[in-house]
C-alpha cells in the first residue's frame, strides 16, 4: 500500500500531537499526585492541630488573668486563647500547654523545628511523654500478667504465695490453719517420685528463704531500738 507525501506528513503531524497531549497528561497527573498529596498533609496536620487545641481547651492550664466573680471561660474561649497563642508564638504555647499535649500532637511542630526554643520544647516533651508511654506500657504488661495470672487461678494459691514470701504467708494465713489444712496442703501431690522431689525442693527453698526473711525482720527491729535509744550517734547498721 502507498502512502502520499501529504498523507504521511499529516500522519507524522497527527503523532506528535497525540505525544504532547499525553506528555501533558502525564504531568497534569503528576501535578495532581503532588497536590493530592499536599492536601492530605494539610487535612492531617489541621486534624492533629485541632485535636490538641480541644485537648488544651479542656485541660485545667491557665488561659488568662481573670478577677474574682468573673464568669469562667467557655470550651470556646479557652480554644480560642490557645489558637491565638499557637499562631502567635508557637514557643510560648509549648511553654504553657506542653504538659497538656501528647505524643502525636508534636507532629504538629515538625517544620518549625528550625527556631530553637520551639525545638528545645518539643525535644523536651519527647523525652518525657516517651518515658511516660513506656511507663504505662509496662504497667499495661504487669496488669496484663496478673490478669492471666488470675484467671488461670494459680497466683493466689497457698503454694505460690508461700514461694513469694513464706514470712508473710506464714503471718498472714499459716498461723490461722488448722492441722486438718496443714495436712491437706501436705498431702498436695500426684505422688510420683518427680513430684515428690519437686515438692521436697520447694519446701526447702521456702524453708530457707522463711529464715533468711525472719532473721532480717529480727534485725531490723533491733536496729530500730538502737538507733531510738542512741538517736544522737551515728551507729552505721545495716541488715544487708
Amino acid at each position: 500500500m502507498m502512502i502520499s507525501g501529504d498523507t504521511e506528513g499529516s500522519f507524522t503531524a497527527s503523532t506528535t500531537d497525540d505525544s504532547k497531549l499525553l506528555a501533558s497528561a502525564a504531568a497534569a497527573d503528576t501535578e495532581c499526585g503532588e497536590c493530592d498529596s499536599e492536601n492530605s498533609a494539610s487535612v492531617r496536620k489541621q486534624k492533629i492541630k485541632d485535636e490538641m487545641l480541644g485537648r488544651v481547651a479542656h485541660s485545667p492550664a491557665y488561659f488568662k488573668s481573670q478577677q474574682r466573680g468573673d464568669p469562667e471561660l467557655t470550651l470556646d474561649e479557652k480554644y480560642g486563647i490557645a489558637l491565638d497563642l499557637l499562631t502567635k508564638s508557637p514557643s510560648l504555647f509549648l511553654e504553657r500547654f506542653g504538659k497538656f499535649l501528647q505524643v502525636q500532637d508534636l507532629g504538629f511542630f515538625d517544620e518549625l523545628r528550625s527556631d530553637y526554643a520551639v525545638n528545645f520544647y518539643v525535644s523536651d516533651l519527647e523525652k518525657n511523654l516517651g518515658a511516660k508511654v513506656m511507663k504505662t506500657t509496662v504497667k499495661n504488661r504487669r496488669y496484663n500478667a496478673m490478669k492471666e495470672l488470675l484467671e488461670a487461678g494459680t497466683y493466689f494459691s497457698d503454694e505460690e504465695m508461700k514461694s513469694r514470701d513464706p514470712l508473710l504467708y506464714e503471718q498472714m494465713v499459716g498461723q490461722h490453719l488448722s492441722e486438718d489444712e496443714i495436712q491437706t496442703q501436705a498431702s498436695q501431690c500426684d505422688g510420683s517420685l518427680s513430684g515428690l522431689l519437686m515438692q521436697h525442693i520447694e519446701a526447702l527453698h521456702n524453708t530457707e528463704l522463711y529464715k533468711v526473711q525472719v532473721d532480717k525482720e529480727v534485725c531490723i527491729y533491733y536496729m530500730i531500738v538502737l538507733v531510738v535509744r542512741f538517736e544522737h550517734l551515728d551507729l552505721g547498721l545495716s541488715c544487708e
